[in-house]
């Protein structure tokens, strides 16, 4: 599962949205 973890260019993870609104966090970064 490497989607739940994509790490950015400034080292910061992020989510994509499809996994976010499985775990039911919209307005978070």
């Amino acid at each position: 599962m490497e989607e739940v973890l994509n790490i950015d260019e400034r080292g910061r993870i992020v989510i994509p949205a499809r996994v976010r609104k499985a775990l039911g966090i919209e307005g978070r970064r």
